[in-house]
C-alpha cells in the first residue's frame, strides 16, 4: 500500500499503528458513557420498556407512539428478552452507536492528508457530550443518528466511478426513518446536499432516495393508523421558542441545559463560527449542508408547529458542532505552529482542547440522570408512612421500581390517600412529584393541595427533571 492511499486518521502513521489508535478513541468513548448507561431509567424510557419492550413482537411494528422507535425497540427487546430488562441491557444499542457516530464521520477522511482534521473529527464526535448523554437512554436518537452519518458517508459522487456501496444508501436510510420518523428531514437535507455540491448526481440520488421511500412506506404501512390518530390529537408545547432554541445550542456544546438565553446566543455563534470554518477548510461539506439543513428546519419548525418545540427533534446539530470543532482546532493547529515554528505542539494543543471540551462536558451528565425515578423510590423518607405517586410517572415507576403504595393523578385522589385506611390503619403521605411542571400546568387543584398541605424535604436532580419529595406539614 503506496502512501497516497494508505487509510491513516492522525499522523500517516502504519495502517497498524492507525487501527490501534482508533480502538482507544473508541474504547475510551465506551468507558466515558457507561457510567450514564447505568443510571435509573426515566419517563420515556419506563414507557418503552412497558409498553412495547414488554410486549409481543406484533405489537412493536403495529403501535405507533413517540415512545415505540421501532427499530431500536426491537433491538431493545430482543436484547431484554435474552438477557434482562436492566438499564444497561435496554440501553446497548444506544450505548453503542453512540460512541460509532465518530469513528462513521471520520472515515470518509481516513486518507485526508494532513490527517490531524481527521483524527479531531474522530475525538469529538467520539466524546460528544449530547452523544454521551444519548447513549445512556434506551431511545432511538443515538442509532438515527449513527445512521443518518453512514447514509451520508453513501451519497453518490459526481466525479469518479459510481461507489459499489451507493445501493446500501436506501437500506440504511430507510433503517434511520424505522428507527425515527425525523430522519426523513436529513433525507431532504442530503437532497439539498446534493444539489449544491455534486449536482451531476442528482438523478442517481432521486432514485436511490426514492427506492428509500418505498422502503420506508412498506415499513409504516402497519403504523399509519395509530400515527393519524397521533396526530390529530391537540398537543401541547413544552416551551417557549426563546427557550427551546437556547436548549438546543447549549446541548449542541455541552449536552443538557446550563443557563439561559446568554448561554443559547453564545453556543450559536460558536456553532455558525465553526461551520464557516469547516466549510472554508473543506471539511465534510456535504455532511455540514446535510445535517445543517436538517438542524435548520428543526429550529423554524415550531414557529408553525409549537408542538415541535422538542430539543431532541434538532439533535442534526450535532454533526456541525463536531466538524466546526474539528475545524477550529486545526486552525488553532496551524496558528500555533507558525506562531513557534513546533507542528507537534500546535496538533497536541488542538486535541487537548478538544478532548478538554468534551470531557468536561461530559463529568456532569454521569453524576445527574436524566430523572433519578429509581433514587426516588428506594429511598426511606418516613418509618411507617405509605408512599404515594403524584401524577405523571407514578404507575410506570411502580410497576418497574415499586416502592409506591398509592397513585394521585389528581387533587381528590390524593385526599383519598390521607384518609382512607391501607393495610387496615391511615397512615401518613410520602409524596413523589416526578414532574413538578405538568402538575403545575395540567393538575392546579393537585399542586396547590400539595403547596397548602406538604413541605418539600428533598430535590432529586435530573437533566430532563427533578424529582421531588414531600411531607406533610407538621411531621419531622
Amino acid at each position: 500500500m503506496n502512501a497516497q492511499s494508505r487509510p491513516y486518521l492522525a499522523w500517516g502513521l502504519s495502517v497498524r499503528r492507525d487501527l490501534a489508535l482508533v480502538l482507544v478513541v473508541v474504547f475510551v468513548a465506551l468507558a466515558l458513557r457507561a457510567p450514564v448507561a447505568f443510571q435509573s431509567y426515566w419517563y420515556d424510557e419506563l414507557g418503552t420498556l412497558i409498553h412495547y419492550v414488554g410486549a409481543p413482537w406484533g405489537k412493536v411494528v403495529t403501535s405507533f407512539s413517540p415512545n415505540n422507535h421501532v427499530l431500536y425497540t426491537l433491538c431493545a427487546k430482543g436484547l431484554v428478552d435474552a438477557l434482562d430488562r436492566s438499564e444497561f441491557v435496554m440501553r446497548l444499542p444506544s450505548f453503542v452507536a453512540g460512541a460509532g457516530v465518530g469513528l462513521a464521520l471520520a472515515w470518509p477522511m481516513r486518507r485526508r492528508r494532513p490527517g490531524l482534521v481527521g483524527f479531531l473529527v474522530l475525538l469529538a464526535g467520539s466524546f460528544h457530550p449530547w452523544l454521551v448523554a444519548w447513549s445512556g437512554e434506551a431511545r432511538g436518537y443515538a442509532l438515527m443518528i449513527l445512521l443518518c452519518v453512514v447514509g451520508t458517508n453513501l451519497l453518490p459522487n459526481d466525479v469518479g466511478p459510481r461507489r459499489r456501496t451507493e445501493w446500501l444508501y436506501p437500506l440504511v436510510m430507510a433503517a434511520a426513518v424505522y428507527t425515527i420518523p425525523l430522519a426523513l428531514i436529513l433525507i431532504a437535507g442530503h437532497g439539498v446536499a446534493v444539489l449544491l455540491l455534486r449536482r451531476a448526481a442528482i438523478v442517481r440520488w432521486a432514485v436511490l432516495a426514492t427506492v428509500a421511500g418505498a422502503l420506508v412506506g412498506a415499513l409504516y404501512i402497519p403504523l399509519v393508523r395509530g400515527a393519524i390518530g397521533y396526530y390529530g390529537e391537540p398537543h401541547k408545547a413544552l416551551l417557549a421558542y426563546d427557550e427551546f432554541a437556547s436548549q438546543v445550542f447549549q446541548s449542541a456544546w455541552v449536552g443538557q441545559r446550563v443557563g439561559g438565553l446568554a448561554f443559547g446566543v453564545a453556543g450559536a455563534a460558536l456553532l455558525v463560527a465553526g461551520a464557516v470554518v469547516a466549510w472554508r477548510r473543506d471539511v465534510l461539506r456535504a455532511h455540514l449542508v446535510a445535517f445543517g439543513a436538517a438542524a435548520l428546519v428543526g429550529l423554524l419548525l415550531p414557529l408553525v408547529m409549537p408542538v415541535s418545540a422538542q430539543v431532541r427533534f434538532v439533535g442534526w446539530v450535532i454533526v456541525p458542532a463536531v466538524l466546526g470543532a474539528a475545524a477550529l482546532g486545526a486552525a488553532m493547529a496551524d496558528a500555533l505552529a507558525r506562531a513557534v515554528r513546533a507542528q507537534p505542539l500546535g496538533e497536541l494543543s488542538a486535541m487537548g482542547a478538544v478532548l478538554a471540551w468534551t470531557v468536561s462536558a461530559a463529568f456532569p451528565l454521569m453524576d445527574t440522570p436524566p430523572q433519578p425515578v429509581r433514587e426516588a423510590v428506594r429511598t426511606t423518607y418516613l418509618d411507617g408512612a405509605q408512599v404515594v405517586g403524584v401524577h405523571m410517572c407514578a404507575i410506570e415507576a411502580m410497576f418497574v421500581y415499586g416502592g409506591i403504595d398509592r397513585i394521585a393523578y389528581t387533587a381528590g385522589e390524593l385526599a383519598d390517600a390521607e384518609s382512607k385506611p391501607l393495610d387496615g390503619r391511615v397512615k401518613p403521605v410520602v409524596a413523589i412529584v416526578f414532574y413538578e411542571e405538568f402538575v403545575r400546568r395540567d393538575q392546579p387543584d393537585l399542586w396547590d393541595r400539595l403547596q397548602a398541605r406538604y413541605r418539600l424535604v428533598h430535590r432529586f436532580p435530573g437533566r430532563v427533571s427533578d424529582v421531588t419529595i414531600y411531607l406533610p406539614k407538621g411531621l419531622p
